[in-house]
C-alpha cells in the first residue's frame, strides 16, 4: 500500500479538531459577607430601608433619647425584634478575627453596633412602652367608662322600668292559665324571645303589640333607647379583653419601673425623660384600674338588681340583648309606619273608587240607608259586647295581682290587659 499516495495536507486541514478559543470571563468582584441569619439580615435591610441615609450610631441615638418625634411607636416595635443572637454575635466575632469590618453587609455591620450598644435590649424595652402606653390605655379606658356608665343609666331610666311593667303584665296575659302566667318578673332574654311569639296570621309578633299600646297609651316610652346612649358602645366592649389589657400594661409599667430601678446607678441621660414619665403613667394606671374595679361592682349590682348572675353573663352580653330589644323595637315602629302608610293609600284609592261609583247611580233610598246604618251598629254593639265578655275573667285575674318586677314594686293602674288586648286585636 506504499503506492497510494493521498493528499495529506488537504486531508489533514480539512479534518482537524476544532480549536475551541475559551474567552476569558471577567472575574466579579465577591458582594458583602453575610454572617448573621439570612431572615434576621433580610428583616433589618428593609428596616434600615426606612432610614436612608442616617447612620447606626445616629438611629441609637434615637433610642439613647426616647425620642418618638425622630422614631415613630411601630419602627420602635420592629428594632425590638432585629436584636442579634448570642450566635449571631459569636459569628461576627470570629469573622472580624480574620476579616474587615467593611466586607460585611450593612446588616450585619448594624447587628454589630446593636450588640455592642450599652443595655439596648433594656434602653428598647423601655423606650417601646413609652412610645405604646398612650394608645394602649386609650383602647380600653373609653370602653370602661362606657360600660359604667350603661350601668347607672339602665338604673336610672324610668322608661325602660315602666316598659318591662308593660312587658311583665302582657307576658302574664298572654300565658293565663299556665304556670306561666302569674309571674312577678322574669329574665332579660325574654324581652328578644317576645319577637317569637308570633300572632295568628303569623304577620306580628309581640313586640308589635307592645308597639302599638305605647303608641296608643303611653307614647313616651316608644323614645325609651334615648336614655341609653353609651349601651352601643358598651355591648361591642368585651370585659375579659379589657381586663387582660389592663393586666398587661400594669405589669410592663412595672417592669420598665425595675429596669429604671437598675440603672439607677449608671448615669444615662435618658433618666431625664422616662423616670417622669413612668410617674405619670403610673398616676394613670392607678385611676383606671380604680375605674375598672368601680365599674365591675357597678355592673355586679346591675345583674343583682335584675336577677342575673355577673359571673355567667359578661357585660357585652348583657348590654347586647337591650341593644337587640332596642333594634326589634325600633324595626317593629318602622314596620308598623310602613303598614299604616299602606291603609292610608289604600284608604284614598277606595275613598276615590267610591266617589267615581256615586256620581254614576242614582241615590239610594233614605230607608236602604237607615236599615245599613242599623245592621252596622247592631254588629258593632255585639262585637264589643263578645270582646268585653272575651276578656272580663282574664282582666280580672291580671290586675287584681300585685307583681314585682325586678323586686320593684308595680302598679297597674294606668294600663290593664283589656286595653293591651285591645291594641293587640
Amino acid at each position: 500500500m506504499n503506492d497510494i499516495n493521498l493528499p495529506w495536507e488537504t486531508i489533514e486541514t480539512e479534518f482537524a479538531a476544532k480549536v475551541i478559543v475559551r474567552e476569558k470571563k471577567e472575574v466579579k468582584p465577591k458582594g458583602p459577607a453575610q454572617v448573621i441569619d439570612g431572615k434576621l439580615a433580610q428583616n433589618i435591610s428593609i428596616f434600615l430601608s426606612q432610614f436612608k441615609g442616617v447612620p447606626t450610631n445616629e438611629i441609637l441615638q434615637r433610642i439613647q433619647n426616647m425620642d418618638e418625634n425622630a422614631m415613630n411607636r411601630d419602627q420602635v416595635r420592629q428594632i425590638s425584634k432585629l436584636l442579634p443572637s448570642k450566635d449571631d454575635m459569636q459569628a461576627l466575632k470570629e469573622f472580624l478575627a480574620s476579616e474587615e469590618r467593611s466586607k460585611l453587609s450593612m446588616a450585619d455591620q448594624y447587628a454589630i453596633d446593636v450588640g455592642a450598644y450599652p443595655y439596648a435590649n433594656e434602653k428598647i424595652q423601655l423606650f417601646m412602652f413609652k412610645s405604646e402606653y398612650q394608645s394602649r390605655v386609650q383602647e380600653i379606658k373609653p370602653d370602661i367608662a362606657a360600660i359604667n356608665l350603661a350601668c347607672d343609666e339602665i338604673f336610672k331610666s324610668k322608661k325602660l322600668l315602666r316598659l318591662i311593667e308593660v312587658v311583665l303584665v302582657l307576658g302574664n296575659f298572654i300565658n293565663f292559665g299556665t304556670p306561666r302566667g302569674d309571674q312577678s318578673g322574669f329574665k332579660i332574654d325574654c324581652l328578644i324571645k317576645l319577637a317569637d311569639t308570633k300572632s295568628s296570621d303569623l304577620q306580628s309578633n309581640l313586640i308589635h303589640t307592645l308597639v302599638k299600646y305605647c303608641q296608643q297609651k303611653e307614647p313616651q316610652l316608644l323614645t325609651f333607647s334615648d336614655e341609653l346612649p353609651s349601651l352601643s358602645t358598651a355591648k361591642k366592649s368585651v370585659w375579659s379583653g379589657i381586663t387582660a389589657d389592663l393586666a398587661g400594661i400594669n405589669r410592663d409599667l412595672n417592669a420598665c419601673k425595675a429596669i429604671v430601678e437598675n440603672f439607677q446607678k449608671i448615669n444615662e441621660p435618658f433618666h431625664e425623660t422616662i423616670i417622669p414619665f413612668l410617674v405619670l403613667a403610673q398616676t394613670e394606671v392607678e385611676k383606671v384600674k380604680k375605674l375598672h374595679q368601680s365599674t365591675e361592682e357597678n355592673f355586679k349590682k346591675l345583674c343583682l338588681h335584675f336577677a342575673e348572675e355577673a359571673q355567667k353573663i359578661p357585660p357585652e352580653e348583657f348590654f347586647d340583648i337591650f341593644g337587640r330589644f332596642i333594634e326589634l323595637f325600633e324595626a317593629a315602629i318602622e314596620h308598623l309606619r310602613k303598614l299604616k302608610e299602606e291603609e292610608e293609600k289604600e284608604q284614598k284609592r277606595l275613598a276615590q273608587k267610591l266617589a267615581r261609583q256615586d256620581k254614576k247611580k242614582p241615590v239610594s233610598s233614605a230607608n236602604g240607608a237607615d236599615q245599613n246604618l242599623e245592621e252596622d251598629i247592631v254588629n258593632d254593639l255585639l262585637s264589643a259586647v263578645r270582646d268585653g265578655d272575651a276578656f272580663k275573667r282574664r282582666r280580672n285575674r291580671v290586675t287584681n295581682k300585685p307583681n314585682n318586677v325586678l323586686e320593684t314594686k308595680l302598679s297597674h293602674s294606668n294600663f290593664s290587659p283589656t286595653k293591651l288586648n285591645a291594641t293587640h286585636q
